[in-house]
Parts: C-alpha cells; structure tokens; sequence
C-alpha cells in the first residue's frame, strides 16, 4: 500500500489539483493522508464533508509548526495504519504525477534503494552544500526505513535546510537514495514548473507564489556568482516571475482534461 502525506499551507486551492491528477494517474490503491494548517482549521463536520467529497483521502485537523515538523508529527500520527513493508510518499500540495507509472517508477527504485526522492540539480544555493538534497516535494521510502534509521526532516548542525537535515541523516545511516532528476522537455523557468522522472510535477512556490513570491536559490544565487547581478523581490524580474507562474496555475486549474502538464512540459498526449 501507498500512503501519502500532504498539507495544505494556508489554503487550499491545490486539493482539487492534486486529487484530480492523483486519480488520473494512479493505476493501484493509495491513501492520501492530508493535514490542514492552523490558517485551515476545520470543524468535524467540515473534516467529514472532506472525507466524503475526496473519497482517497484521510483529512486531520491543524499539526502546529513549520512544514517540516508538521510532516514529522503525520509520520507518527498515521504510522499506527501503515505496516513495515507499506510506502509512505512525502507529497508538496503543489505536486503531483503526471504519468501512470509513478508507481511502477517508486516501487522499482525502492527495489534497488532505500530511499527515492527528487533531487533538484538545475537548482542552486548560497552553498554547494545544498546541490544534493532529497526534496520535499517528492519523497519516498517505506515506514521500516523510516522508523529503523529515525530518519526525520530537522534543522541540524551546522545546516539550516531540513532537507539538508535529512541528506545528513541519510548518509549517516549509509542509506542509499535514488535521485528522481528533472526531465522536461520544455521549460518555462529553470526550477519552477518541473517534471521529474517523467512521472512528477512540482509547481514551485505553490503557496507564496499566489502573494506574487516567486524565486528560487537559481534566481538569486546563479545571476549572483555567475554575473554579479543582484535579484530583489520587487525587481522587474521577480514581477515577471510571477506573472508567468500565475499564467501556468491558470493553465492547469482550467483544464479539464487534466494533461496540461503533459503537453506543454513533456510534449506527450
């Protein structure tokens, strides 16, 4: 069994998104296990009308925090249901897949690995540090990995990236990790609106971008070492950077068909 474990930050204009594409592309059973913020606190009538309206889904009220420690506390919050053998998939609201072999794709890699996940190398940070960290938005391993290797996303040592807190913990396990790399065939920025492994999407910025907050280390860093040119939030750039991200969550949160993504960054049907 698969089980994923998503929240929604503040709001939650991604649920039906991510739903509709998780139905559309999974091809064997699953959980999604969702959990709303504290700016998304629901009553129990509110959770039960949830439950009902999105039939694969399990929704939990508020886990306070930041991201991380909220994905920390739902491992053990639903690890009760989950046995050792099952997956258990870290999910961004913002992503989801786009190809019917995700699964197929996750459970081949955890043949051969102990963990998969999205590793973003088109990316860059202040430091080299960063380049190989296992993302958030796409992880994977089972609850007896998890759980042996206590494996948790954190801010420690000298590191203040919980992704970067996880690779630690992964290395210092002699864990094995089967990088899922970015795969489009068309780009529109050079992180944001990725596929992975073909089988992936992360939109990027998915709950600050609707703020007009649109940058990654790339934006920064890159034009920073590379050229020596400075990228602030109110500069021209970052104004266009929003304007084409809220262009491409027009383009997915209108189609019906649900292959947006698939035709515009992979150039498949």
């Amino acid at each position: 069994m698969i089980h994923i474990i998503t929240s929604m930050f503040g709001r939650d204009d991604w649920l039906k998104i991510q739903s509709r594409h998780l139905q559309k592309y999974s091809e064997e059973p699953y959980t999604v296990h969702c959990f709303l913020d504290d700016n998304l606190d629901k009553s129990p009538e509110d959770i039960e009308y949830l439950d009902k309206r999105y039939p694969f889904y399990k929704f939990y009220r508020a886990i306070r925090g930041e991201h991380y420690d909220q994905v920390n506390e739902a491992v053990r919050e639903i690890s009760p249901q989950v046995r050792n053998e099952d997956i258990i998939v870290f999910l961004d609201c913002d992503a989801f897949p786009c190809d019917k072999i995700w699964q197929k794709t996750v459970r081949e890699n955890l043949s051969t690995h102990d963990i998969t996940a999205v590793v973003m190398r088109e990316n860059y940070h202040f430091s080299d540090d960063y380049n190989e960290i296992p993302h958030l938005c796409f992880f994977a391993t089972t609850k007896q990995i998890w759980e042996e290797n206590s494996l948790k996303w954190g801010l420690e040592g000298k590191y203040q990236n919980p992704q970067r807190g996880m690779l630690d913990k992964i290395n210092n396990a002699n864990l094995t990790l089967k990088e899922i790399n970015r795969t489009n065939e068309f780009d529109a920025h050079r992180v944001c609106f990725g596929i992975y492994g073909d089988i992936v999407y992360h939109h990027a910025c998915g709950i600050r971008g609707f703020k007009g907050s649109v940058f990654e280390g790339v934006d920064v860093h890159l034009r920073n070492r590379k050229y020596g040119l400075a990228f602030t939030q109110d500069s021209d750039m970052a104004r266009l950077n929003s304007e084409i991200w809220t262009a491409v969550w027009k383009a997915i949160k209108e189609d019906k068909t649900y292959t947006f993504i698939r035709r515009y960054f992979m150039g498949r049907p």
